[in-house]
């Protein structure tokens, strides 16, 4: 029998996902097709064309309708001469929107729309599909945080992730992009890591293995910045259980599976002759723009997430009261934010382009929620702080929802230019 509790748990999960989804289409939908509001343009193309090349056109580029890649704004390319489908974006996003994508050709096939893989079916379970991953994510992490903490503690760092940092953006403005697929596959990852240390059930590690193929085949960086993490959890939990020599294969076999479409699309580039960020690289690894990645309101981290300045106080608590497992955990999470912060701030286009706040930190959200909760829910018992942390998380929201909503997609330099963002939050 399903407790009252329980019904109101999903009850709300529901409701704020139809919210979501409502707001989602209303701010992608009215601006129509082909154009950087589009939710198959630029990027998000070179992510969604991998469905179309392998369901409808079978990667015959003579058979696409001409112009498409010109039409969605150069997100892939398609070659004449080679008869190639040429993308330098990773599969995974198209690998994990499969579902959304078969219903949307069925969609279209029974509706009479275009079934070419860019007609309106396709654009609306984009949007759908991102919504869903991001709030199955958000979902994973409050799973996590009732097991660690408590039912206040969760919702906190629910409501504080989703409209206290830019993930309302990207869940609302952009779900195209792989971030909110990235943040449910961390979030799914830490959820079953930790029901594998609490049962031993190996099919909760082989999940967790299946997360980690995924998080590489979206956005190969990742494996980069989760290295630490994962040697930190085998050093605290899985070094007991290593005389399984045949769980742990499984495990690496079933983590490899989502990697290889990724192989098998290096080498058609490598036959095609395509280098999949050829001219780009880490030309400012001398002189890292940190400050700018950290704190510029042109994509700086800080000024559109701020409800994560308070990871930095947090971990230094968990340094200095705590440890055993929690301090290794907040030294872990403070080097994978400074790896994060130093690789991108290293990068040619150390803001990502053109965004809102730094959005490639949204993909270890569930992480640093993970070590920050601690010690909130530690000092949550005294009203003063439990007033003072909900009024900051308003203050938060504040200062997101509105900024969120009438961001102009590319905020013109300079860099610190805080009088045109206060101009953009003032003219909501």
């Amino acid at each position: 029998m399903v407790t009252p509790m329980r019904n109101a748990n999903r009850v709300v999960w529901f409701s704020l996902f139809a919210v979501f989804v409502f707001l989602a289409f209303n701010r992608n939908w009215k601006f129509g097709f082909y154009n950087y509001h589009d939710e198959i343009w630029a990027d998000k193309a070179g992510y969604h064309v991998f469905l179309p090349a392998t369901f409808i056109y079978h990667w015959d580029a003579a058979k696409m309708p001409p112009g498409t890649d010109y039409n969605t704004g150069g997100g892939f390319r398609t070659d004449a001469w080679r008869n190639g489908i040429l993308t330098k974006y990773p599969p995974g996003v198209a690998i994990m929107r499969v579902p959304f994508f078969l219903a949307a050709h069925a969609w279209a096939l029974i509706s009479g729309a275009p079934a070419d893989g860019f007609s309106p079916p396709y654009h609306a379970a984009t949007i759908i599909a991102g919504v869903a991953y991001a709030f199955a994510g958000l979902y994973f992490v409050w799973r996590l945080l009732l097991l660690l903490n408590n039912r206040r503690m969760a919702w906190l760092g629910v409501i504080g992730t989703l409209l206290g940092t830019n993930l309302f953006y990207y869940v609302v403005e952009e779900p195209g992009l792989s971030h909110v697929y990235s943040f449910f596959l961390m979030a799914w990852l830490l959820w079953k890591l930790r029901l594998f240390q609490l049962s031993d059930k190996p099919l909760h590690l082989y999940a967790a293995a299946l997360a980690i193929g995924l998080i590489f085949s979206v956005r190969p960086v990742n494996m980069l910045f989760l290295s630490p993490f994962l040697l930190w959890w085998f050093a605290i939990h899985g070094r007991e259980r290593f005389s399984n020599v045949y769980l742990w294969l499984r495990a690496a076999a079933i983590a490899a599976l989502p990697v290889l479409p990724w192989l098998f699309y290096r080498i058609y580039l490598e036959n095609h002759g395509f280098e999949p960020y050829g001219e780009e690289g880490f030309i400012y690894w001398r002189s890292p723009h940190v400050f700018k990645v950290l704190l510029a309101p042109e994509n700086g981290f800080f000024p559109m997430s701020p409800f994560f300045l308070l990871l930095i106080p947090c971990l230094f608590i968990l340094l200095r009261k705590t440890a055993g497992t929690y301090r290794s955990l907040a030294l872990t999470t403070g080097g994978i934010f400074a790896l994060i912060t130093l690789t991108y701030a290293s990068w040619w286009a150390w803001g990502l382009a053109c965004g809102f706040g730094h959005r490639g930190f949204i993909d270890f959200y569930p992480l640093f929620l993970l070590t920050m909760m601690r010690p909130l829910a530690d000092i949550w018992h005294r009203p003063a702080v439990r007033f003072s942390i909900i009024s900051y998380v308003a203050i938060c929201a504040a200062v997101v929802i509105p900024t969120s909503l009438h961001w102009p997609y590319c905020v013109e330099g300079p860099y610190w230019n805080w009088e045109r963002l206060l101009e953009i939050w003032a003219a909501f």
